[in-house]
């Protein structure tokens, strides 16, 4: 084995241990988050249900105001100031992000508090808004230092405890509803929030001291931490400008022109087209300090090779598992909502069909996000979110959840092609008759289900259980058959899937 193929091959088992711990951490979040989704739908009703999530992604919408980009800031660093020995930037950056960030949350938790009641009866146009709306508010201000542990954790590259935090903060909250729900209803649920978010910022803090000391050492005054700190964080948060229209207008826009119910409806489709995303999700968590440390190194061609390689995988991974909701949608929602929660079936097949693409996206951001070029992620954002934005208000009003969810579409769409090309002088270029062929059998898979469900009669568990399995096992031998991944990369695989610890 060349020198190369073992550093990459290396950078490679370090990634899948790291994402490893966050999947399977983000398994048992996921199982738990959907228990609590399935009790939270069939406890509070669609309406209720849809009043609850309208009031949480109000109060989120000013998490970015909040954060600054900061956080994504000191991911980033962390793993620099550690390869250089650099400690007293690190221990300053983390004490100017905590001030930062203090002092912002304040400033918008106050005159959030004093509008609470204008707001709960003028945008929610309902009275029972108002305690769920402000308890939000405190937990708002409680999570600022919850949010600031998970990504010193994240730069730490301890993934166990960044995964750790997650789990735990979900079960406090599943917890607390289960036993405040059934006399509290919505209220029950926000103080549960509040609850964990105090919780593990305790838990996290004693645990950060007692384990990284150096993080707890002297401090030093270090000039340039903070212009250096912001020059990155700045892209990010004008970045998430966009990233603010495309995650919560939608929602918001839902509750304004077509109200709770409806929201309720998007809300269930939503978190199911989520699933397909918590694998990526967990490789780009360990994949962007790893990136960053690869960078700084000065193994560009590394990284050039990693991207096309993750590119590959990840659309690989999720697109069979789209196919699923692409065609059994009715089954998904009857399983974790219930028969009262059907009408999410569109929105929940264009979703799907998101989630594809968000992979990718997800895959192409992370890379770029580590090797410095958050702006190139902050003009991609910016177009979609102008086209996020329009398409809310064109869609939502005449076709409500599925309206908001052929929107999501359309802009992941757009980013999917723009990122790379404009990214294409840093990580290359996309792999793109590999990611040809994959959608291909994609696209073939799901016309051979959509065949077999025309020809066999049977109850949707039976044709999922007596379809699916065989498709997805014809799928594989299609990414073997076509030379999907390249021998090097096989290779890799067959040395990192057993994770036996040698190089075998």
């Amino acid at each position: 084995m060349s020198s190369e193929e073992g550093k990459l091959e290396d950078y490679a088992r370090r990634l899948l241990r790291g994402s490893t711990l966050v999947f399977l951490c983000m398994v048992a979040s996921t199982f738990v988050a959907f228990f609590l989704r399935m009790f939270l739908a069939r406890s509070l009703g669609v309406e209720g249900y849809g009043l609850f999530y309208s009031v949480f992604f109000f109060v989120s919408f000013f998490l970015l105001f909040r954060d600054l980009g900061l956080n994504s800031a000191l991911v980033k660093f962390i793993p620099e100031f550690r390869v250089k020995g650099d400690l007293s930037s690190l221990r300053s950056s983390l004490l100017l992000v905590f001030l930062f960030q203090s002092f912002s949350s304040l400033l918008l938790f106050v005159p959030l508090f004093l509008l609470s009641g204008w707001l709960s009866s003028s945008f929610f146009r309902t009275s029972e808004a108002l305690l769920p709306f402000r308890l939000l508010l405190f937990w708002f201000l409680a999570s600022t230092f919850y949010q600031l542990l998970r990504s010193t954790f994240q730069g730490l590259q301890d993934m166990l405890a960044y995964s750790l935090l997650d789990l735990l903060w979900i079960l406090v909250i599943l917890v607390g509803s289960l036993c405040l729900v059934p006399s509290w209803g919505i209220s029950g649920v926000a103080f549960s929030y509040l609850l964990s978010a105090g919780l593990l910022t305790v838990g996290g803090a004693w645990y950060l001291g007692r384990k990284y000391g150096e993080v707890a050492g002297p401090l030093e005054k270090k000039e340039g931490t903070l212009a250096k700190l912001l020059s990155f964080a700045l892209p990010f948060f004008l970045g998430g400008l966009g990233s603010l229209v495309l995650a919560y207008t939608d929602t918001l826009m839902l509750t304004l022109f077509r109200g709770t119910r409806e929201v309720g409806l998007y809300q269930a489709a939503q978190p199911l087209a989520a699933l397909l995303g918590y694998f990526v999700g967990a490789l780009t968590t360990a994949l962007f300090p790893l990136v960053s440390e690869m960078w700084a190194k000065g193994e560009r061609k590394l990284v050039r090779e990693a991207t096309g390689f993750l590119f590959k995988s990840s659309l690989a991974v999720v697109l069979p598992f789209s196919l699923l909701f692409l065609s059994f949608p009715e089954v998904a929602v009857r399983l974790v909502f219930g028969g009262e929660y059907l009408g999410s079936c569109t929105a929940l097949r264009i979703l799907s069909c998101h989630a594809v693409l968000w992979a990718l996206l997800s895959v192409m951001g992370t890379v770029v996000a580590g090797v410095g070029e958050p702006l190139l992620i902050t003009k991609t954002v910016a177009w979609m979110a102008g086209l996020n934005f329009l398409g809310n208000l064109l869609l939502i009003p005449p076709f409500g959840a599925s309206g908001a969810a052929l929107t999501t579409l359309l802009s992941s769409f757009l980013g999917v092609l723009l990122l790379p090309h404009y990214a294409k002088k840093k990580v290359g270029k996309t792999p793109f008759s590999s990611l040809l062929k994959v959608v291909v059998g994609g696209v073939l898979a799901f016309l051979l289900i959509s065949l077999l469900k025309s020809l066999l009669f049977l109850s949707s568990w039976l044709e999922v259980l007596l379809i699916f399995p065989p498709v997805l096992s014809l799928y594989l031998l299609w990414l073997l058959g076509t030379g999907v991944f390249t021998e090097g990369e096989k290779k890799i695989l067959f040395r990192l899937l057993p994770l036996r610890g040698g190089r075998g």
